[in-house]
């Protein structure tokens, strides 16, 4: 009773949010953050009215166990978002490594370029059903085709060193992923060229 009346400065029967507020700060020598008088004062107000009646005071010491407990809670709310974060962090750092090491970034110019020459591969085999397209030796594209189509040719197994080696490098993650991909297309266009001879 003696309490509740110290608490109780305006003498109006019952502890408002602020008079506990001063309360508390007054008997425990400390500035309290209204969030936490606000937990505190919902732990015992259970009429909901907004403010602590006689029967709803608890002791001093009921007090600061609760509000040590309301400390001890966010400390490990703040201490789990921290962990959270950081493993969040880490995920990010671990994708971005696993990309670098992958080469699945955004492929340059070169890279582009580059990623065109694979379907070199099924075009000259494809060249064996349609040599007449390299009649018009007048133009330059058709000659340069007829050249490159002439070498490889005089390669021996040169489509078999071709699948061999497309093979191997598209497993290589130092090659962008864009020129990994057409290797494996040019693979399988090349397959389906001769696919239909063996049925």
């Amino acid at each position: 009773e003696r309490a509740f009346r110290k608490f109780d400065i305006d003498d109006d029967g019952e502890i408002s949010f602020d008079e506990l507020k001063k309360g508390l700060e007054k008997i425990l020598k400390a500035e309290l953050d209204d969030k936490r008088v606000k937990r505190l004062m919902d732990e015992f107000d259970t009429s909901g009215d907004g403010a602590l009646q006689r029967e709803e005071f608890v002791s001093v010491d009921k007090f600061r166990n609760t509000l040590e407990s309301i400390i001890r809670d966010e400390k490990m709310v703040a201490s789990n978002a921290k962990k959270e974060a950081k493993k969040e962090k880490d995920a990010a750092v671990l994708a971005e490594a696993r990309a670098n090491m992958l080469n699945d970034g955004k492929p340059s110019g070169t890279d582009k370029l580059l990623s065109t020459l694979p379907y070199l591969f099924p075009l000259m085999d494809g060249l064996a059903f349609g040599r007449f397209l390299l009649a018009d030796a007048d133009n330059p594209a058709v000659a340069l085709l007829a050249l490159i189509y002439t070498i490889y040719r005089s390669i021996p197994f040169s489509g078999f060193v071709t699948i061999i080696a497309f093979s191997t490098l598209s497993g290589n993650f130092n090659i962008n992923r864009l020129i990994r991909f057409n290797m494996q297309q040019a693979i399988y266009l090349d397959v389906a060229l001769f696919l239909p001879a063996f049925l």
